[in-house]
């Protein structure tokens, strides 16, 4: 998984599609565009009330989605949303959806090894100091790692969003932000994260691993939990 975020950051131009792959887990990334001709009736009725720009990042996630499901020969017409508004794969199949204004980034993998998988995107600087005082822990705030990671805040911001995306599908539980702390290793560029809130199944986000990205004026990440035993 690590090596799918080397990937994306070495990307020097993103087209309509970009296959990467690693193992049992391929990501697809695409600029946002105009994908709802590609949906399904039910995709359609559950984004068709949003504003124009909604409609346009979440048919951008689904396109992408169904073309890296494609590469794993698990072709769907649907996606469904869950009530918790994350995706519904498969069976066999866990993934993320994650876009900005500009890219839409979907990864899917075959659970075995794996029990969980997350991706964010975030605008590089998008986190400023007034909100890193209502998202991060005091620890996270304090820790000093020279120039790494990458826009600090926003990459802080983006590892949880990404650890809550793995860990969701897991457990079926909200995690709050101060719940939840990163822990940065620079000589690695990856991150561990552990929970600190008051529901212990989502203790299982302690033994996952992250990594982060750049691309293009943007910070990513990526977390995975391995599956028990494997």
């Amino acid at each position: 998984m690590k090596s799918l975020a080397t990937a994306i950051e070495g990307l020097s131009h993103v087209h309509d599609h970009t296959l990467l792959s690693a193992g049992a887990c391929h990501a697809v990334i695409g600029r946002v565009a105009d994908h709802r001709s590609a949906l399904s009736d039910d995709e359609r009725q559950h984004i068709g009330h949003a504003v124009e720009s909604r409609q346009l990042a979440y048919s951008t996630g689904r396109y992408l989605a169904k073309r890296a499901l494609a590469e794993l020969d698990v072709p769907v017409e649907s996606i469904p949303t869950h009530p918790s508004r994350r995706p519904v794969w498969p069976e066999g199949i866990v993934g993320s959806i994650t876009h900005s204004r500009r890219y839409g980034i979907a990864i899917v993998c075959r659970c075995a090894g794996l029990a969980g998988v997350g991706v964010d995107l975030e605008l590089a600087g998008r986190v400023t100091g007034d909100i890193a005082e209502s998202v991060m822990t005091e620890a996270e705030r304090e820790a000093r790692l020279g120039d790494w990671p990458p826009s600090a805040y926003t990459s802080n911001f983006s590892a949880k969003e990404a650890v809550f995306k793995a860990v969701n599908p897991i457990v079926g539980l909200m995690v709050g932000f101060r719940e939840v702390e990163i822990h940065w290793l620079a000589g690695e560029r990856a991150f561990t994260a552990s929970y600190i809130g008051p529901n212990r199944e989502n203790a299982v986000i302690d033994g996952g691993r992250g990594a982060v990205f750049v691309l293009d004026g943007h910070v990513g990440a990526l977390f995975w939990i391995d599956a028990k035993g494997s």
